[in-house]
């Protein structure tokens, strides 16, 4: 009789873990920096109101206006007598229309005739200018530079590491029982 046996090959596994330590360390950074400088000028609005017309008007006049408004009622006054001399001068020669000319200048002289009006005074408006009222703004631009020194990862790396060996040999046993083999060849 022949016997078998066998017995099955056993594979051992040891292993390592992979180790891995990862340190960043902080990039160099410099700033460089101007600020940026806003300069503002402003001139003030000026207002210049004129009412020497409208004082005049009045009668609150300033000297220089006083002698012009007097010399030009004087010239205006003179005018007008010239022209009533004329024309009493013309009437008393016209001795053709009849003997009353004088008393008829007489007559015309002894009456003085006034003329009213009624008016809003002053009759002009002041004289309003604007001047100035301007704003001047200069930028002087800033800046800023940023330079940047990344620094590199320090990785320390430890691989792992997986070994297979062989635990046990495979075998087969045959063995044979009964001696009547002849072992003759």
């Amino acid at each position: 009789m022949i016997q078998i046996s066998t017995r099955q090959a056993l594979i051992g596994i040891e292993s390592t873990a992979a180790k891995i330590n990862i340190s960043q360390p902080h990039a160099d950074m410099q700033i460089e920096s101007k600020q940026a400088v806003l300069d503002i000028h402003t001139e003030h609005v000026r207002v210049q109101i004129d009412q020497r017309q409208c004082f005049n008007e009045v009668g609150l006049m300033s000297n220089s206006a006083l002698l012009d408004n007097a010399a030009q009622q004087g010239e205006q006054a003179v005018m007008e007598a010239i022209s009533k001399a004329a024309s009493e001068g013309d009437s008393l020669a016209a001795i053709e229309n009849g003997g009353g000319a004088i008393a008829s200048i007489a007559y015309s002289n002894s009456f003085h005739e006034v003329d009213y009006n009624i008016v809003s005074m002053p009759r002009s408006r002041p004289s309003i200018e604007i001047l100035g009222g301007t704003i001047d703004i200069k930028i002087d631009d800033g800046y800023v530079n940023l330079q940047i020194t990344a620094s590199k990862p320090e990785i320390d790396y430890q691989p792992g590491r997986v070994s297979f060996y062989l635990r046990q040999h495979p075998e087969v046993n045959i063995t044979y029982t009964d001696s009547n083999i002849d072992i003759k060849v």
